[in-house]
């Protein structure tokens, strides 16, 4: 095969263009037919395969999901990003395999590292790394100290720092706003009611009774500590149910509320599909170090998202409120909120919590059809200058029926009271019940 060559137009990684146009001769590209500085296809693989070796191993285990692994094609795609309908990468695909005559012992035999049978993973190395770090955090503020936890927050200073940066594999932010004329403007809360005078209270006083709990009755969460009231919330009324994971014959009133403030939300839901902003073929300590950032960020979502058991969450929640306490107070990322994946629910078409944080957590005062307070003003609200993020817009009441078993999942029939009596079926997936957030 003549010898070929790539010039800085016809690839999309950044770092691989800088890289052509600084060490690269003129010759005339074998793809856009341009007279422009290249390299060789060789050049090229070898620069190819140095990444595969540091970055990746060839698949050898069921433990990798199908959107973990990647063909050998799909790889070179990924790593050089091939600008236009050319076949650069089925070029440098067919160089490795001449050229690399080092083999895998796979399942069925020595087999070459490029061949069309062989598929790749991110290599352990840096995933141990991060598995270490991420059990030393756990290990310091679960059985050394919480509250002089420096340590924990210089590894968050540098997981954070520039957090603003990151995108997903589709160029979307992970921080997004919230609130009037944006996507997320509507809120659901809901909470367990013994009892249907009870139920009928938590609606007429749905301001209040459906709100952020006042700090003495605020119990630990998965995003805050005991005495620490936030609002935890859902996209939407089906998620929010299961959320409170309510018992057969229970009440539960569902409010809905609309942000009426800009207010900042971290999407930790999107850190799965964190997209790395640095180039592989970028060997650099700094690009090194925020790669594994972003897969820090991913190990934090798959916890973050991990259902816990009602006896655990003592402990378990421990990380998870340190992290929420840090980006609450971290004045720089003027972050509200938080958006995270629901443990108790698959179906739903947006499955995902939003916990606001406690000063961006107050309702406004509902006024109407309610005589003027006269007398003493609660301490706490005489004191409260957070300001007003939600205003409560209605409520229903559901009682649940009965919870169906499937395939090891819960799921719970919901009879909604205020829709004409109407038996709705809202595939709402429970782990345990009796607990409300």
């Amino acid at each position: 095969m003549d010898e070929k060559y790539v010039c800085s137009s016809c690839v999309g990684d950044k770092f691989l263009k800088g890289h052509i146009r600084k060490y690269g001769e003129k010759k005339q590209c074998s793809y856009c037919e341009r007279n422009i500085k290249t390299i060789s296809i060789e050049t090229l693989a070898d620069l190819v395969h140095e990444v595969i070796s540091e970055e990746y191993k060839p698949y050898d285990s069921a433990f990798y999901d199908e959107d973990e692994m990647y063909s050998v094609d799909e790889l070179i795609s990924e790593l050089v990003r091939p600008i236009g309908r050319t076949n650069i990468a089925e070029d440098v695909k067919c160089t490795l395999e001449s050229n690399i005559i080092e083999e895998w012992d796979g399942e069925n035999g020595p087999v070459n590292l490029y061949d069309d049978n062989i598929s790749y993973v991110n290599n352990d190395a840096d995933d141990k790394y991060v598995f270490e770090l991420w059990r030393k955090f756990t290990r310091i503020i679960q059985q050394k100290s919480r509250f002089f936890a420096d340590e924990n927050i210089k590894i968050l200073d540098s997981v954070f720092r520039d957090i603003k940066r990151y995108k997903t594999n589709t160029h979307k932010n992970i921080i997004v706003s919230a609130g009037p004329g944006e996507e997320i403007e509507i809120l659901y809360r809901a909470r367990i009611a013994h009892n249907e005078d009870e139920a009928k209270n938590m609606q007429r006083n749905a301001d209040k009774e459906l709100a952020a709990p006042p700090s003495k009755y605020a119990r630990a969460g998965r995003m805050n500590a005991s005495g620490i009231p936030v609002f935890y919330a859902a996209r939407n009324c089906e998620t929010a149910l299961a959320e409170v994971r309510p018992p057969v014959g229970s009440l539960v009133v569902v409010g809905e509320f609309r942000i009426i403030r800009k207010i900042h939300l971290l999407d930790i839901t999107k850190f799965s599909e964190l997209h790395d902003t640095d180039s592989k073929f970028d060997r650099s300590e700094p690009a090194k170090k925020r790669r594994i950032i972003v897969r820090f960020l991913k190990k934090m979502y798959r916890t973050i998202s991990m259902p816990v058991l009602p006896s655990d969450e003592e402990r378990s929640y421990i990380p998870t409120q340190f992290i929420a306490e840090y980006l609450a107070n971290n004045k720089g990322m003027n972050i509200d909120g938080v958006i995270f994946k629901s443990s108790q629910i698959k179906d739903a078409p947006d499955n995902k919590n939003v916990v606001l944080f406690h000063s961006s957590s107050k309702v406004a005062e509902n006024t109407e059809d309610k005589p003027k307070y006269i007398g003493r003003v609660r301490l706490q609200d005489r004191f409260d200058v957070r300001k007003d993020c939600l205003k409560f817009v209605k409520s229903n009441v559901h009682r649940i029926t009965c919870i169906h078993v499937f395939s090891r999942m819960e799921f719970i029939s919901i009879f909604d009271e205020s829709s004409d009596d109407a038996i709705r079926q809202l595939s709402v997936l429970l782990r345990d019940n009796g607990r409300s957030v």
